[in-house]
């Protein structure tokens, strides 16, 4: 079951690159700053396709959030073909929510 994918997901390295969650994080911070921070207002979407186990999805998502933009609303969503990982990132989404993002299907 890769539902332990999810356990401790932070600190281990993830989608088969040798980095945690958490330094992917901070290395994809200035390419955020640098491509969204000029173009998404509020209320934007942004859609991930083949977005697998939803990491990336929730990395943007917490890093947008922690942007100066002060930006609302934000959609964030994906698809992907493998059940399993839709799946998994739901379980993802359930696991790290927030008061500032709602958890949708």
């Amino acid at each position: 079951d890769n539902l332990k994918d999810l356990e401790n997901f932070r600190q281990r390295p993830y989608d088969y690159k040798s980095h945690s969650y958490n330094d992917m994080k901070e290395l994809m911070r200035p390419y955020v700053k640098a491509f969204f921070g000029n173009v998404l207002q509020s209320h934007s979407h942004i859609y991930e396709s083949a977005s697998g186990s939803g990491f990336n999805l929730l990395l943007t998502l917490e890093l947008l959030h922690e942007a100066p933009w002060q930006l609302e609303n934000l959609t964030v969503y994906g698809n992907d073909y493998l059940d399993e990982s839709v799946h998994l990132s739901q379980a993802l989404f359930r696991q790290e929510a927030q008061p500032w993002f709602q958890h949708g299907r």
